[in-house]
Order: C-alpha cells, then sequence, then structure tokens
C-alpha cells in the first residue's frame, strides 16, 4: 500500500515521508517556529480586538442609547459584556504574542540577550571564580576586616588573652563543676 509520492504505508517498515527540500527559513533559524512577521501582525490583531472590545464596553454610553439614571437596558447589558470578554481574550492573548514576538526578536539577534534578575556572584566579589574564598580579596577576608575591631575589643576586656588573640589555653577556660560533700 502507498500514497501518491510513493510512500509505503503499509504498518511495518513505514518509510519516512517525501521532502521536497523546500523547507521555509526563518529570522531565528527555526524552520517550524513562523517568521518575526506573523507574530508582529498577530499582536497587532490582538490590539485592534482589545479596542474593540472597550469600544462595545462603551458604546451604549457614548452613543446615548442606555438612558441615564435607569437600569441598564438588555442592549446595554449584551454589548458591555461581550465587549468586556474580547477585551480580556484580546488582553491574555497580545500579551503572549508580545512574549513570543521578544523572544524571537532575541533569538534573531534583535533585542539583546535577557539578563538575570540575580547579580553574578563574580560580579559582586570582584574577582573570577577561580578565587577561593579566604584568599585575599575574597568574602572572608572582608568578614575578617569587619570583625576585627569587635576581637580587639574583647581581647582587651578579657585579661586572660595572649599577644595574638583570645586564650585558646583550656587550663584558663573555667569548667562547671559540682563539689561533692
Amino acid at each position: 500500500m502507498s500514497d501518491r509520492l510513493g510512500n509505503d504505508l503499509s504498518p511495518v517498515g513505514r518509510a519516512a515521508p517525501h521532502h521536497t527540500g523546500h523547507a521555509r527559513a526563518t529570522p531565528g533559524g527555526d524552520a517550524g517556529r513562523g517568521s518575526l512577521g506573523a507574530a508582529t501582525v498577530g499582536l497587532a490583531g490582538g490590539i485592534v480586538a482589545l479596542l474593540a472590545g472597550g469600544w462595545l464596553m462603551l458604546a451604549p454610553f457614548a452613543l446615548g442609547y442606555q438612558p441615564e439614571g435607569t437600569g441598564w437596558t438588555n442592549a446595554t447589558t449584551t454589548d458591555f459584556f461581550t465587549g468586556l470578554g474580547l477585551a480580556i481574550l484580546a488582553l491574555l492573548a497580545s500579551i503572549a504574542l508580545l512574549a513570543d514576538l521578544t523572544s524571537r526578536l532575541r533569538a534573531a539577534g534583535g533585542l539583546p540577550p535577557r539578563r538575570s534578575p540575580y547579580p553574578d556572584p563574580d560580579s559582586l566579589r570582584g574577582t573570577d571564580s577561580a578565587t577561593p574564598t579566604g584568599v585575599a580579596g575574597g568574602p572572608a577576608d572582608e568578614l575578617v576586616n569587619l570583625l576585627r575591631p569587635l576581637v580587639d575589643a574583647l581581647n582587651r576586656d578579657n585579661p586572660e588573652h595572649d599577644r595574638g588573640g583570645l586564650s585558646t589555653n583550656r587550663s584558663a577556660i573555667p569548667t562547671h563543676t559540682t563539689e561533692q560533700s
């Protein structure tokens, strides 16, 4: 069993479809995604639909067929809620189409790459990522410089300290013992 182009359509050993080699090229390089023009036309259509929905919502009041000071007529209710639904759908479609258009423009090189909302750790450190923690210029060095006045003040207040810092002599550390009588 075969089709018009001679491809085998039998369940076993099914051949790949016949390609003519006329793939459609797009600016982003992805032949299946379409073009920038299609996304732009879609966005323009979404904006026109949004405006039409807004007009449907305002028309009963702008054209004066809704009497002032009375409840809404059936025509006003129908126009308003139809316009509201159209405006909501058009807004959602426009947002999706705008996101698609910006991604296509980034892929085509028309917009710069998206930046991360989080800062780059290398830029915060001021050095490359090969700088280990604790090396001059690293975060540990900044912490030591920040805490040095506190440690010096504690050393001045502590009568049992060495010149190099707090005492590490275990015999100088008081222990809590209970006396047994």
